[in-house]
């Protein structure tokens, strides 16, 4: 197999390292501690992974010929990731405030924002 779009595949890669690599979500007892970072294979539990569902696409348009239709591919596998991305944070972290402290934080991690 070729790599059609290089800059993709470097996109993709990058995305997973920082994916797995980095701190997902952020959570702290109160705001003066820095808090302990939980990563997105933590929050990947059951039906949650399907939001892996356009990385999937995204790696696979990395070895599709550039045309109309392969951007429009991609264009929309990239929303539909963003909103996945949104999602997961906004449930993940209800899920951990229902559990915590009333002065317990949870945050946006760095793989998040790389993300």
């Amino acid at each position: 197999m070729r790599v059609h779009q290089r800059v993709l595949a470097v996109l993709v890669l990058a995305g997973l390292a920082a994916a797995f690599g980095l701190a997902f979500l952020k959570q702290a007892p109160n705001r003066l501690v820095s808090g302990t970072g939980i990563g997105l294979a933590e929050l990947l539990a059951g039906a949650r992974i399907a939001v892996l569902g356009p990385v999937a696409v995204l790696a696979a348009a990395v070895f599709m010929r550039p045309a109309r239709r392969v951007h429009g591919l991609v264009a929309a596998a990239a929303v539909l990731l963003l909103i996945g991305w949104v999602a997961l944070a906004g449930q993940a972290a209800a899920q951990i405030a229902a559990s915590a402290t009333p002065l317990a934080r949870t945050s946006h991690g760095v793989g998040f924002w790389v993300l």
